[in-house]
């Protein structure tokens, strides 16, 4: 009896952020229904309902991201989907004079402009000869409103770095050499796609924050054991980072 009750907890605790994520979807949706059918056969009118429903939105999301922690940065994520809840709650309200659609595009510009400041001043730091940390000018790629194809690195991977913005970044690791079992791949990708080519074998550990954006592991399945362990993390803003072999 005990052998079965660990292997529940087990399968709970393996597909509970799945489980959270479709059930705050699931609810969404029949609450939408349930307004949509109530406003067509006369019970109420649509309209006041509607006007909160992104801001239940909003705060499902930030709960249900809050829940499932796959990423250090997941907190700080909830915490912003949920303050974006409040907010456009209290626009919503007629408590304040702004929603969240007149703060979106200018957080997307502090939150890419930061990151490239915070690199560009360790890319400083580094030339400066000050740390031994973080990728070398032979492992950044950067591309802005063009394209650009990089096959393996010059040197035994530790740390690279892939900032897209605008742009189509192809980056082939398949005959990659790291410098010890794992190495890190930072990405930034702002209205661009960033395609990674990885064998089968290796770990691909994603630390990957999408906003309005996708991360994807499109790779085959293969019964070698992983050698190597890459951890791909960064921010996707209205763009994409796939995963390929």
């Amino acid at each position: 009896m005990s052998n079965e009750r660990f292997s529940f907890n087990q399968h709970f605790n393996r597909h509970r952020g799945s489980v959270t994520a479709r059930l705050a979807i699931g609810i969404a949706i029949i609450a939408l229904g349930a307004v949509y059918m109530a406003d067509n056969i006369g019970i109420m009118d649509v309209e006041h309902p509607m006007r909160f429903f992104w801001p239940a939105a909003f705060l499902a999301v930030g709960t249900t991201v809050l829940i499932e922690r796959k990423s250090a940065n997941s907190h700080f994520w909830a915490y912003g989907w949920l303050l974006a809840g409040a907010i456009e709650f209290a626009y919503q309200a007629y408590w304040i004079p702004f929603g969240v659609g007149k703060l979106i595009f200018p957080i997307i510009l502090l939150i890419v402009g930061t990151r490239l400041v915070q690199r560009a001043m360790n890319t400083n730091t580094e030339g400066n000869g000050q740390t031994e940390n973080g990728p070398t000018a032979q492992n950044r790629i950067f591309a802005m409103l063009s394209g650009s194809e990089r096959r393996s690195f010059s040197e035994p991977l530790r740390d690279a770095e892939v900032t897209s913005i605008m742009s189509g970044v192809k980056l082939d690791l398949t005959n990659t050499v790291f410098e010890g079992e794992r190495a890190t791949l930072n990405v930034t990708a702002v209205m661009g796609g960033i395609e990674v080519y990885a064998p089968s074998e290796w770990n691909i550990v994603s630390d990957v924050t999408p906003i309005l954006g996708a991360y994807i592991d499109k790779r085959r399945p293969t019964a070698t054991p992983s050698t190597k362990t890459l951890i791909i993390s960064g921010t996707v803003i209205m763009g994409g980072v796939e995963v390929k072999n």
